[in-house]
């Protein structure tokens, strides 16, 4: 916090704070500077990063990290567009039938959702979905997160019935996996 800053010498921060409180927008306005530039800074230290790691798993799970991060932020075209790039590394090192390539499908899913598009997150959620049955089993916490992720969608466009279905098939998998008190299953109960 801009407020709670240290200075060389008190004269220093009194003068720093005073030109900053004058200032439009005061301090808030230098927080949500200072926020802009390190997420600046961090966009395009990750997408150096990712690009200086060519076509390799470290690569892939930057691109996914930064595409989190976009999406986060709220610009979830280019969240899409770097989870994509992620998506053909993964394709390209291990195929479709890998855990990590299942984890791709299901996180554009969740910015398909964001965008408010549940046809197309509903999509990429079923195809997660089938390559962690095929992969990891109905009985892993990741098969879990994408039945959980696919009755999100379903009740956001009020098939209830289905988002009863894949919310309770959810819950049937954390209990088994997690337990009762486990955190990621009150999720779902929530």
């Amino acid at each position: 916090d801009a407020e709670r800053s240290e200075a060389f010498k008190p004269t220093d921060r009194d003068n720093i704070h005073d030109a900053v409180r004058k200032s439009e927008g005061g301090f808030h306005a230098l927080n949500v500077a200072v926020k802009n530039h390190l997420r600046a800074w961090y966009l395009a230290t990750a997408q150096s990063l990712a690009e200086q790691q060519g076509r390799t798993e470290q690569a892939a799970e930057a691109l996914n990290n930064l595409a989190s991060v976009l999406d986060d932020f709220g610009e979830h075209d280019k969240a899409l567009e770097f989870h994509e790039r992620a998506l053909k590394v993964y394709l390209a090192l291990h195929g479709e039938q890998h855990p990590n390539t299942a984890g791709t499908y299901n996180n554009i899913a969740i910015v398909y959702d964001r965008k408010g598009d549940h046809e197309r997150a509903l999509e990429g959620f079923e195809r997660a979905l089938r390559i962690r049955l095929a992969v990891l089993g109905e009985m892993h916490p990741d098969t879990a997160a994408t039945c959980h992720n696919m009755a999100v969608a379903y009740h956001a466009q009020g098939d209830y019935g289905k988002a009863l279905e894949f919310y309770e098939r959810a819950l049937k998998i954390k209990v088994a996996v997690h337990g009762e008190q486990h955190s990621d299953t009150a999720s779902t109960y929530n």
